[in-house]
Formats: C-alpha cells, structure tokens, sequence
C-alpha cells in the first residue's frame, strides 16, 4: 500500500479516533505530510486534521505530531496553549 491510500484510508477512519475528525491514527509511520494535505483537499476539507498519531519503533508508545498550518510551515493548526 502507497503512502497516500495509508493516509487516505487513516482520515477516513478519523472520527473512530475522535468523534472530532481532527485525529488521524496510522498503524505504522509513513512520511504523512504531503498527502494529508492532497487528502484533505481532494475531500474538501482543508484545515481540518489537528494531530496525527502513531507508533513509536519497538512498540514504545505512540508520537503525537500537530499538523502545520500549511505543507512546509513552522506555525501549527493547532499548538499548545501558554504564555
């Protein structure tokens, strides 16, 4: 399977995460970044996936990673909050 039907198949489970829609889990890592942002596009959603998770090497835990606001950027969707 390509990374794009990875990613496509893991947003279209998004709301089994999250009744949001804003988390996407993927069952291994894959460069995701590229066709999220083709995915959410195509769909006519844009800005909608907060977070993607998925598991650590070795079974270690699960990463968490904020989307960018936009492909390449260093500004999130959604980041966390302080002062």
């Amino acid at each position: 399977m390509q990374t794009k039907e990875i990613i496509k198949e893991a947003f279209n489970q998004r709301k089994v995460v999250h009744e949001s829609g804003e988390i996407v889990q993927l069952n291994k890592f894959v460069p995701w970044q590229s066709s999220l942002f083709a995915v959410e596009k195509e769909t006519d959603n844009i800005g909608l996936v907060k977070y993607v998770l998925y598991p650590e090497k070795g079974n270690k835990g699960w990463r968490v990673q904020s989307v960018p606001s936009n492909e390449g950027a260093f500004s999130l969707r959604k980041g966390p909050k302080g002062g």
